[in-house]
């Protein structure tokens, strides 16, 4: 019964077409999704229909600075115990062997924290890609469409910390050695942990970064132009204004007159 409503409801979309719910967009649904083909990929691969990758590039000076104050903070509390949590997250991952479809999420993430570990990934590489993100966030909101799109990115920039390791599939009849695939359970598994654990402290880091930077930059400013900081002159109480008597029509002529000193 319910393939037989799928297969009627395929049918009555394929006479009926809706237009994709992207705003802007005029292309048709696939199937009974709610975007179009093209959308529907940016969302698969993305967390959004409308967003993009953040490159690890791009992430580079946010996730720098973050080291900077993860070095500078190393004896704080919140900071100590982010890294134990880490550290206890790599040296605990194991590699669940061969993969199949019915492998859970965590499964899938153990499997890439454990080549991380071999890999000598550190917990503060991991921490400091975390509050890069945040930062990135904070500076800059309108690099991401949305909170699913934000914690996408956040899962995927920390388990690109290193190439995705090899498993085993079958194509057409035949094993393959294939690139794991960071698929969208996986991003939302590890960015729930991520969140959890270190959400909190994650973004007081970046405000407190963001802090700096903004303050650095006034400065900056403040060197570049002399003076640009000195206290502005009161208005003379003394100096009066009225309309000047000569003003025209198109224009409003206003005199200023000195009181009696």
């Amino acid at each position: 019964m319910a393939r037989r409503d799928a297969r009627e409801r395929l049918d009555e979309l394929r006479r009926n077409p809706q237009q994709c719910e992207v705003p802007g967009c005029y292309a048709y649904r696939q199937k009974w999704g709610r975007y179009c083909e093209h959308h529907d990929r940016v969302n698969e691969r993305t967390g959004h229909p409308e967003g993009h990758t953040i490159r690890k590039g791009q992430l580079r000076p946010y996730a720098a600075r973050a080291t900077e104050f993860i070095q500078e903070q190393h004896q704080h509390r919140g900071v100590q115990a982010a890294l134990e949590w880490i550290e206890e997250l790599l040296a605990n991952a194991e590699d669940p062997g061969e993969l199949h479809r019915s492998s859970l999420p965590s499964q899938r993430v153990g499997k890439w924290f454990h080549k991380m570990h071999l890999a000598g990934i550190t917990a503060e590489e991991v921490l400091s890609t975390v509050v890069g993100l945040y930062l990135l966030r904070e500076l800059d909101p309108r690099q991401f469409k949305s909170d699913r799109h934000f914690q996408h990115m956040l899962a995927i920039r920390v388990l690109r910390l290193v190439p995705a390791p090899f498993i085993q599939a079958w194509c057409n009849g035949e094993g393959r050695r294939l690139y794991h695939r960071i698929g969208v359970k996986m991003r939302e598994h590890l960015a729930d942990r991520l969140n959890a654990a270190l959400g909190l402290l994650a973004l007081r880091m970046a405000r407190e970064i963001k802090k700096r930077m903004e303050e650095e930059q006034r400065q900056e400013w403040l060197d570049r132009l002399d003076g640009v900081a000195d206290p502005f002159m009161k208005p003379d109480r003394d100096m009066v204004y009225h309309a000047s008597p000569t003003g025209s029509e198109d224009k409003e002529g206003f005199e200023l007159e000195h009181g009696d000193f």
